[in-house]
């Protein structure tokens, strides 16, 4: 759905304190949010990108088509740019608030994961 519900607040190893304060939910939701509507914003940009928009076209009867489209286009890419650096700020200040340098460094950098097979390379920060 649509809803803000996120798995990031419970306890880690890494924990400075337990769960999650007003801020680190706040946090949390902010990034939660400006995720889904970056998404929203990309896949409109994405819809306007072609040369020749025929279903837009069709939907509007003809009185809207490329040279309409590209300001839409342009303004949806600068929105999905804005919430997605809004995103990444929120987490890189939230990882920080609730698990600390070591979190903050685990979850948001391709490092070396700190499993049994010390080799293999944390993706976890650039898969969320």
């Amino acid at each position: 759905g649509f809803d803000a519900a996120s798995n990031n607040c419970p306890p880690s190893e890494w924990a400075v304190d337990e769960g999650c304060d007003y801020a680190a939910r706040l946090m949390d939701v902010v990034g939660q949010l400006t995720a889904r509507i970056a998404r929203l914003d990309l896949g409109l940009s994405m819809l306007l990108i072609g040369r020749d928009p025929a279903w837009l076209l069709r939907a509007s009867g003809g009185h809207l088509g490329y040279a309409e489209a590209v300001p839409i286009h342009r303004t949806a890419g600068w929105w999905c740019a804005g919430q997605s650096a809004l995103h990444s700020v929120a987490y890189l200040l939230f990882y920080l608030q609730v698990d600390g340098w070591a979190g903050l460094w685990h979850y948001c950098f391709p490092t070396v994961a700190y499993l049994s097979d010390s080799t293999s390379i944390n993706s976890l920060g650039l898969v969320n």
